[in-house]
């Protein structure tokens, strides 16, 4: 699944890679790396796999800043049905 993260200020996604954090409903948590497809602006651009979405209520992401350590975004997944996604459509 591709995620667009915007921030305030100037983002440092190319030289440290943001990192999340996904609580599946079940209560789990794991982490990862993210890599980073393009930075636009503000803006990053991420690819997380999707065995990492499904049954996952919540992705707590942590972006890398120039002019401060990090800011944390939370992005809720409540109610999202991967299945109704363009690319797991039969």
């Amino acid at each position: 699944m591709r995620v667009a993260l915007t921030v305030a200020g100037t983002p440092d996604c190319k030289v440290r890679r943001p990192r999340y954090v996904f609580v599946r409903r079940s209560g789990e948590k794991g982490g990862d790396l993210s890599r980073v497809q393009e930075v636009l602006g503000s803006t990053c651009l991420l690819d997380i796999p999707m065995d990492q979405i499904e049954g996952t209520r919540l992705l707590q992401f942590s972006v890398p800043m120039l002019t401060q350590d990090f800011v944390v975004i939370e992005l809720s997944l409540e109610g999202l049905d991967i299945n109704r996604l363009a690319a797991n459509r039969p």
